[in-house]
C-alpha cells in the first residue's frame, strides 16, 4: 500500500553501492539495511492499520448519519399526527389509526437503535 518511498528507496540503493565498493562492510550494512526493511515493514503495517480503522469509523459515521436522517424522517412525517386532534365515528377506524401508529413506532425503533448502535461503535 505505502511502499513506494523515496527516502527509503535512496537509503536501499547506498547501502547497494557502499556494499559493492566495499565488500568488507557488506556483511554490517546488510545487517544494517535489514533492521531499517523491518522498521519500515513495521510503519507500513501501523499505517495501514490505521487507515482501516480510519476506513471502518467513516463507514459507522455514516451509517449513523443515514440512521439519524431516517429518524429525522420518521419524527416529520409523525409530528402532525401526533399533534392533531383526533375524533373517530367508529371503531374501524380507530383500530385503522393505531395499526398505522405501530407501524410507525416500529420503524422509528428501528432506526434509532441503529443510530445507537453506530454512535456507540463511534464512540467506543
Amino acid at each position: 500500500m505505502y511502499t513506494s518511498n523515496p527516502e527509503y528507496e535512496q537509503l536501499r540503493e547506498l547501502g547497494r553501492q557502499i556494499m559493492q565498493s566495499d565488500p568488507s562492510k557488506a556483511q554490517g550494512l546488510q545487517g544494517q539495511l535489514s533492521e531499517v526493511n523491518q522498521v519500515w515493514e513495521g510503519v507500513q503495517a501501523a499505517i495501514a492499520d490505521k487507515h482501516q480503522y480510519l476506513n471502518s469509523v467513516g463507514n459507522l459515521w455514516q451509517q449513523y448519519n443515514e440512521a439519524k436522517t431516517g429518524v429525522v424522517r420518521v419524527l416529520d412525517d409523525v409530528s402532525p399526527l401526533v399533534n392533531q386532534q383526533i375524533a373517530f365515528s367508529n371503531h374501524a377506524d380507530v383500530k385503522k389509526s393505531l395499526d398505522q401508529h405501530k407501524v410507525r413506532f416500529v420503524i422509528l425503533s428501528v432506526l434509532l437503535l441503529q443510530a445507537g448502535v453506530a454512535f456507540i461503535a463511534i464512540t467506543s
